[in-house]
């Protein structure tokens, strides 16, 4: 599992998300990436919606 730090967008049955952490390779903040909604906490997705 990794961490999700928020959702930034809504699009059909996913969601955008910010990854946490820092990537190795690159030393810069993992890219955010498209995930299904099933895959998000119902704590994170609580927060969206606030």
């Amino acid at each position: 599992l990794w961490t999700v730090l928020e959702i930034l967008q809504e699009k059909g049955k996913r969601y955008k998300v910010k990854w946490a952490g820092i990537d190795p390779e690159t030393k810069k903040p993992w890219a955010p990436s498209w995930v299904h909604k099933h895959d998000c906490t119902p704590d994170l997705v609580a927060e969206w919606k606030r």
